[in-house]
Order: C-alpha cells, then sequence, then structure tokens
C-alpha cells in the first residue's frame, strides 16, 4: 500500500454506517471494506468497493473473527483482484547485462559516441557533457570533433593545433544570434550572456523606455524579463513582446466570457459574442473581416466589434462595467 491510504475488512457492530459508493446502509450481516485513505475513513459493500490504486492487497487485512465460509468469501475476492499482477515469486531480480556491450569493441564505442556528441552544439560538449564521466571527458578533448563544430556552427577552415580553444575563442567574438564573424562590423558586447551582437541583429532588442511609444502599451503591466545591459539600460527581445500582449488580450476574453456566463443578464450576450472564439487575436483588421464573414449582415456585428476592440485595448485596465453599461441601455 501507498503512504496513507491503507485496506481492511470486517463486519460492521452496527446498521449506521453508509456505504461510500451506492449509499446505501451496511447491515450486521454484510462485509464491509474500511478504505483509509488521507486522513479520512471510506467505507463500502463489499461487492461496491474498487481499490483507488492498481496494487495487490494482502491477506492479513482480513479480521479474525469472520467465520469460515465469509473468510473464504473474502479470500477469493482479494485473489481475483491479485490475479492481475505477478507474483512476488517469479520476478527475476537479478541484473541483466546486455550481450550488445560484451561484443562492440573499445574503439568502435569512441567512434559512435563521436558520432552522436556531433548532434549536440560545441558549447554542451565542453560546459555540460564532459563532467559525465572520464570517457566523455577525454571525447570532449577530441580535435576531429572541434573541427566539424568550427566548420558548421562558424564555417572556419582554418588550420590549428587546438580546435577547441579555436572554437571558443570564436564563440565568444562571434555574433549571438547569426554568428557571424567579420572585423569590419561593429558589434555591441552584452553583459548578461558575455557575447557580441552584430548591428542586424541588434534592432531585435528593444528598450523598456520604447514600449510605450511603439505599441501603446505600459511595459510594468507585461511580465517581461529584461536584460541590463551597460549604463543600466533594461532591453528585452521585440518577439517577447507581441507574446506578452497576446497573452493578455486572451486573459482579457476569458474574463469577459466569464462575466458573460456569471451574470443572468448577459446570458443572452454571452451566444452573440462566441464567434469571437475564431479570432486569432494577433491582426485587429483581419479579425474584424472575419467577424464580418462569419456575422453576416447581422444586428449582433456592433456587438461582436465592440467586444473585439474591448478586447485589443491591452494599454487600459480591465472595465467590464463601462462595458456591459453601454449594452445594458441598449438592450
Amino acid at each position: 500500500m501507498t503512504a496513507n491510504h491503507s485496506i481492511s475488512f470486517d463486519e460492521p457492530k452496527t446498521n449506521r454506517s453508509k456505504c461510500w459508493y451506492c449509499q446505501a446502509l451496511i447491515l450486521k450481516d454484510d462485509i464491509r471494506v474500511n478504505n483509509f485513505f488521507r486522513y479520512r475513513v471510506e467505507r463500502f459493500h463489499l461487492l461496491c468497493f474498487k481499490p483507488r490504486f492498481k496494487e495487490p492487497i494482502e491477506e492479513r487485512t482480513c479480521s479474525k473473527k469472520f467465520d469460515k465460509p465469509t473468510m473464504e468469501v473474502v479470500k477469493t475476492w482479494i485473489a481475483d483482484w491479485n490475479s492481475q499482477f505477478k507474483s512476488r515469486n517469479s520476478i527475476d531480480v537479478r541484473l541483466k547485462v546486455h550481450k550488445m556491450h560484451l561484443g562492440v569493441r573499445k574503439v568502435n564505442r569512441v567512434r559512435m559516441w563521436l558520432e552522436v556528441l556531433k548532434w549536440l552544439p560545441g558549447i554542451e560538449v565542453i560546459k555540460s557533457i564532459s563532467r559525465v564521466s572520464r570517457m566523455f571527458y577525454s571525447l570532449s578533448w577530441n580535435q576531429e570533433i572541434f573541427k566539424y563544430f568550427c566548420l558548421v556552427e562558424f564555417n572556419s577552415k582554418q588550420a590549428f593545433k587546438c580546435y577547441r580553444s579555436l572554437y571558443s575563442e570564436i564563440y565568444k567574438e562571434a555574433c549571438y544570434i547569426c554568428k557571424s564573424v567579420n572585423p569590419d562590423k561593429k558589434y555591441k558586447r552584452y553583459y548578461h550572456t558575455n557575447r557580441n551582437l552584430c548591428k542586424s541583429c541588434d534592432p531585435n532588442f528593444v528598450n523598456k523606455g520604447d514600449i510605450k511609444d511603439n505599441w501603446k502599451v505600459n511595459p510594468n503591466r507585461l511580465c517581461l524579463k529584461y536584460l541590463r545591459v551597460k549604463y543600466c539600460r533594461k532591453r528585452v527581445e521585440s518577439h517577447w513582446i507581441n507574446r506578452s500582449i497576446l497573452s493578455m488580450r486572451k486573459k482579457r476574453k476569458e474574463k469577459l466570457f466569464f462575466a458573460c456566463r456569471r451574470k443572468k443578464k448577459f446570458a443572452g450576450v454571452f451566444e452573440k459574442i462566441k464567434m469571437i472564439d475564431n479570432c486569432r487575436l494577433n491582426n485587429l483588421e483581419k479579425d474584424e473581416i472575419l467577424l464580418k464573414q462569419l456575422s453576416g449582415e447581422s444586428e449582433d456585428l456592433e456587438l461582436l466589434l465592440a467586444a473585439l476592440w474591448f478586447i485589443y485595448e491591452v494599454k487600459e485596465k480591465y472595465s467590464l462595467e463601462k462595458f456591459f453599461k453601454k449594452f445594458c441601455k441598449e438592450n
């Protein structure tokens, strides 16, 4: 049995206990099952009871006060339940040695692991995989694999004595995103990653102060993780801003639907607004066209568009009362 869970079988002394499953009284002559689960006792008829966990039940849980016929009934029920599990004596606990490892030579194993490590980025081979064991540590200094990483990741064909040190030097000098190494380009050093960024990749990062001007949203309301750059400026990638705005729109939509279901006055409003589930909430113009196509020239179009505008207004706080007051007057 698991922790905080046990089962026992007995005959009740009174007729007061109720079955947890069928809600009928358990009589004195019936066989009662007591299921102790998380500081409470659940009582069942034997026929109504189904164990909560798929585990074998031991016979010692039966009460010693049972008669022979009742004891046999309980034992047969336990045997039927335990028939789906293997007995402990039949389980083979001995260590199973794989025959494949015995036949493979050490040289072939090294060749196999080198081919596997080529699927990983080179920085992970240096930082994490070299800590696994002695064999992997020796593989992390292999010249062949780091020559491959320099060619694939940075497209460098330089001849060098130690390709691992060459890879680490290029890794620090190259761009963080496009991985280009060009001395003519201008790079900026970002201290949060200790890496460089070229000018073509730098516009992907946005200052915290520019979010309000470009997206017209208060940046403090967006759940963003900012990167601290030199002179204590906070920067974030633009795609994270779009994702957080989209998640806020989805929350506003869920809150609007929940308020419509909860209030009886607006039960009809919820049935009309259901079409907004088909919108992706990425582009206002596309969603407006989609709603016009779905609704046609119905009277609910104004209500649908007002609900859509309410969801898109992320810059304002939740003002559901104002939204509902408009449609109270109209309806």
